[in-house]
């Protein structure tokens, strides 16, 4: 009676498991990858909103990554290339942060004035390391690098990519995106991801 018990529980997790695994495939295409990031759902999409203001946070999964360097969703056959390329850009945690006011960008001159659009301007193209901070229950990680993608005020929002070393992320359950105060005059923003959805979030490349 005891092993039949025993079995009744290796069946039932390995049920469970199964029943996990089947709600997060594995391998997407480009366009069905960027539909199941943008799936509050799947945990992967966070969003923060204060009367006009709105802070969106989305990661950007390794293989969108490898996409960018590769150029084609389609060349499997270039095994080698990418696999250097998700070894290059695995090492390291991306997201596009998106601010906007009323569902446009915040660089806007004509809401700011030019003094206050030029400090905010100077701040989102080369000092936002300062302000944007990962952190674990035991570690605080800074931003490696960052790249503001200027949209001229034409955007529905202000998006910058940031990029943090996931070293220190290893075993952890969760992480926090910390965004300090920088000139929106909003306060500091957080929010949180399972590390478990970043890690398996699914590919493109076979």
């Amino acid at each position: 009676m005891e092993s039949r018990s025993w079995l009744m529980v290796i069946l039932v997790a390995v049920m469970l498991v199964s029943l996990c695994s089947c709600g997060r495939p594995e391998y997407l295409s480009v366009d069905e990858l960027k539909r199941f990031i943008m799936d509050v759902d799947n945990g992967l999409v966070k969003t923060i909103a204060s009367g006009s203001f709105e802070m969106k946070v989305m990661y950007r999964p390794t293989d969108l990554m490898v996409l960018q360097q590769v150029g084609d969703a389609s060349a499997q056959a270039a095994s080698e290339k990418i696999q250097m390329a998700r070894e290059k850009f695995g090492a390291y945690y991306y997201f596009v942060v998106r601010f906007s006011e009323s569902g446009h960008d915040v660089l806007d001159p004509g809401a700011r004035g030019l003094n206050g659009f030029s400090d905010l301007m100077q701040t989102v193209s080369f000092r936002m390391a300062e302000y944007v901070s990962l952190s674990t229950p035991k570690d605080t990680i800074a931003v490696a690098d960052y790249v503001y993608d200027r949209a001229y005020g034409m955007g529905q929002g202000t998006e910058v990519l940031f990029v943090f070393d996931k070293s220190k992320t290893a075993g952890q359950e969760w992480i926090d995106l910390n965004v300090n105060e920088f000139g929106l005059g909003t306060g500091k923003q957080t929010v949180r991801f399972n590390v478990q959805d970043l890690e398996a979030a699914p590919k493109i490349f076979r």
